[in-house]
């Protein structure tokens, strides 16, 4: 396929790649380094991952990221790239854990298990929060009752600028320097304000700094930190909008700076306060609200609001840059307003006038005010983000669909297009996608709708956009891919479409795909599961083991924590059998927080919580698609739990209780193993908590340093509980799997006398059975 810019050259064609040899690359600003950062598998710090390379180091990451126009370039686990164009809402963390080296280089440091070594590349300085000097304060001398509650790091490289940005990152008021080399954060502080020659200590990491003393604080006030930006935006958003719907054009023009910028979206650009409030006086519009927001941090003091916003007589997206002033309120420095209005149109917004100021005759008269709606408007299309242009011809799809014309469907897509379909086939080319809308429409489906649409920008030319639709007689989910046509126009390049009929409906009876033979899109796969799970839950729910057990392949397992381990239809459908007895066929299962995770194009796995009439619990499914194309359990893993007065189910004796460990999958055998070392722990047996690490594991604890080895490990563990720690529980747990044989548990943690946050990386042997390789733990209290 010819490239979209420029069709003298070849870019590939549908899941096909034309490959290039790089000769030279371009000259790359020298990255500077910003610090280590979390990343989070379920929110990913940074959206493109660039590549996974044995050959990795931060000058190749750092190039890769320029040239594809990333301002920052993230390295992790030695060897992976990501690139990114902002950080502000990521975990700022001590450098020391981001100590893997690059495959590349091992003198570099590539971050370590998902945390990141954070560049800027575009040669300007990272902007620290807004913070001004306090004063040197006193501490508590009781550890474990500090003035400042939150031991942030304790570090060699300690300065003023690394504490208060690592307080402003998790969203505190104040950062407090004591020792040399202690970072500590809070919102108050009760103790007293003390002479200043009483914090007169070096910072280690900057000897022109002070960093307090023993027990004393230099204090730092962060005036605006991310999260207090980030609420003050809401509010004022909500309060915008009210000013807005009380059809109030002076309130609403307190909310922009002196000279902000309004570009609407046909009507044209308006730079000042006055010009903005005199084009809302006059557009007619009212009843507006803002759906499907989206704020994102820039810094401390600027967030930019996405939105998709309605009207009473129109509709659109808007992004604002919204900044502190000087008195610390959030105001509108930039505002994009797309505007489609609905058919028929209302009233054109008038050519707003302001009335001259009668001017003494020898005054020279005023500049006449500029016409706030241009008379020569550009094409729409050209002057439209493909995001926007994007939004704009959906809705015209959608308008052509419900009048019936499949040709004018048709030509909203390229010449080339593949129209993916569940469980219709695949459909190439303008032709063969016009003659498939065309016979579902013959067949009687109308009345489509959108919800929930996502626009995702991919390049200025690019977006996909995702959402769930609705027909007079079917549902399902849509997933395509717009492009900018030479002409400006947005056309779909790739579709993906999953349609559910309900069994009372007429089938589409769709005619057989051009391309039969081409794979669908591992989505299909994510969507397959989801609607077998559904059918799942309803057969469970409907008291039927025969139904539920018909979504297992023939040797799947059913590992539950209580009950053991059921390998085969027959053993699992017995299982189910006791449980809906047990519940007197009243079972009421329900699955929440549903995340589904692609491992090939036709295996997934579903994660979810759920909850019985009698129990509740989390669960993990692995559905993979069978010969005939139905998506099957392969593993099923139950974690039960039962209130406090529960009626337990009786379960059959387990035919297969002994399953060994290798069966279980790495995230399996981990949870199973984390049990164990909760209970070793709570039992006060150091030794036992021990053996559950590798002869050489690493575990980083702040504040108490690191330990290498099972046995400097388990010393560490007895002194904890010789101390008098116990009772120790986990909370809000996250298995993200690495490899088949490794996998990182995340999750918070409480004690009788202490709480914190903690990172596992657990790695499977051979013989199935798994231990942690490294430990990296935050202690409070």
């Amino acid at each position: 396929m010819p490239c979209t810019g420029d069709s003298t050259a070849m870019c590939g064609d549908a899941f096909r790649s034309t490959l290039y040899s790089l000769v030279s690359a371009a000259t790359v600003p020298v990255p500077s380094y910003v610090g280590c950062y979390d990343d989070d598998a379920a929110d990913r710090m940074f959206p493109t991952r660039a590549y996974i390379s044995l050959a990795n180091t931060v000058e190749e990451c750092a190039s890769v990221c320029s040239w594809n126009g990333y301002k920052y370039a993230g390295l992790q686990a030695s060897d992976e790239c990501w690139c990114g164009n902002t950080i502000a809402s990521a975990k700022r963390l001590v450098g020391t854990l981001c100590h893997s080296p690059c495959t590349g280089n091992s003198s570099e440091t590539c971050g370590s298990a998902y945390r990141n070594s954070v560049y800027l590349l575009d040669g300007s300085v990272w902007s620290l929060p807004t913070y001004s000097y306090a004063g040197c304060y006193a501490d508590l001398r009781n550890s474990a009752d500090r003035a400042l509650p939150l031991l942030a790091f304790w570090d060699d490289g300690c300065t003023v600028e690394e504490c208060v940005a690592v307080c402003d990152s998790r969203g505190y008021k104040l950062a407090g320097l004591q020792f040399r080399s202690q970072c500590y954060c809070g919102d108050t502080i009760a103790t007293p304000m003390v002479s200043e020659w009483q914090c007169r200590m070096e910072c280690k990491g900057n000897a022109s700094e002070i960093c307090g003393y023993a027990y004393r604080y230099s204090l730092y006030n962060i005036l605006w930190n991310v999260s207090a930006t980030l609420d003050a935006t809401s509010a004022a958003t909500m309060k915008y909008q009210a000013a807005f719907n009380a059809g109030d054009s002076s309130a609403l023009a307190a909310f922009y700076e002196d000279d902000a910028v309004l570009e609407a979206t046909p009507f044209g650009t308006f730079s000042t306060k006055t010009l903005i409030q005199a084009f809302w006086a006059q557009a007619g519009y009212a009843d507006v609200a803002y759906v499907n927001t989206v704020l994102t941090s820039i810094d401390s003091s600027t967030v930019i609001l996405s939105a998709s916003w309605t009207m009473n007589n129109a509709y659109g997206t808007v992004s604002e840059v919204w900044a502190r002033s000087g008195d610390g309120s959030m105001l509108i420095q930039k505002q994009n307003i797309l505007v489609i209005e609905f058919t028929p149109s209302p009233t054109p917004v008038p050519t707003p006038m302001p009335t001259p100021v009668p001017t003494p005759a020898s005054t020279p008269a005023p500049t006449p005010a500029p016409t706030l709606v241009p008379t020569d408007v550009p094409t729409p299309v050209e002057q439209l983000t493909a995001a926007e242009a994007a939004v704009a011809a959906n809705a015209k799809f959608l308008a052509a669909f419900n009048a019936g014309d499949a040709s004018a469907l048709a030509a909203f897509y390229e010449d080339d297009a593949l129209l993916a379909t569940m469980p219709y086939g695949n459909f190439t080319g303008r032709t063969a996608i016009g003659s498939f809308w065309t016979q579902v429409i013959v067949n009687g489906y109308a009345d489509v709708s959108f919800a929930n649409s996502v626009i995702t920008t991919v390049s200025s030319d690019t977006v996909i956009l995702s959402a769930s639709w609705t027909m007079n007689k079917a549902y399902g989910t849509v997933k395509a891919v717009w492009v900018r046509s030479a002409g400006g126009s947005m056309l779909i390049q790739l579709e993906y479409f999953v349609m559910t009929v309900p069994t009372d409906s007429t089938p589409v009876d769709a005619q057989t795909p051009v391309d039969a033979a081409t794979p669908v899109d591992q989505v299909a796969a994510e969507e397959a599961a989801l609607a077998a799970n559904v059918e799942f839950v309803a057969a469970l729910n409907a008291g039927d083991a025969a139904a539920c057990v018909a979504f297992y392949e023939d040797d799947a397992l059913l590992v539950t924590t209580i009950y053991g381990n059921f390998t085969g239809k027959t053993t699992i459908e017995v299982y189910w059998e006791e449980v809906i007895t047990n519940a007197n066929s009243n079972v009421n299962v329900a699955y929440t927080n549903l995340v589904v995770t692609t491992i090939d194009s036709n295996t997934v796995v579903l994660s979810a919580s759920w909850t019985m009439s009698t129990a509740y619990g989390t669960v993990r499914e692995v559905w993979a698609r069978s010969d005939g194309g139905s998506m099957l359990m392969r593993v099923q893993y139950f974690v039960i739990e039962f209130p406090a007065n529960p009626t337990p189910v009786q379960v059959p004796t387990p035919v297969d209780a002994s399953t060994p460990a290798d069966v279980l999958t790495a995230a399996e055998a981990a949870v199973a193993a984390n049990a164990k070392f909760l209970a070793a722990f709570n039992a006060g047996d150091a030794a036992a908590c021990a053996a559950l690490y590798e002869d050489g594991a690493v575990m980083a604890t702040v504040p108490y340093g690191n330990f290498t080895g099972r046995t400097a490990i388990g010393s560490f563990w007895t002194q904890v509980i010789a101390d008098g720690y116990a009772d120790v529980a986990f909370a809000n747990s996250v298995i993200t799997t690495v490899s088949s044989d490794t996998v990182i548990l995340s999750a918070s943690w409480t004690m009788n006398k202490a709480y914190g946050t903690v990172q596992e990386e657990w790695v499977q042997s051979a013989d199935g059975s798994i231990l942690i390789h490294e430990e990296s733990f935050v202690i409070q209290g």
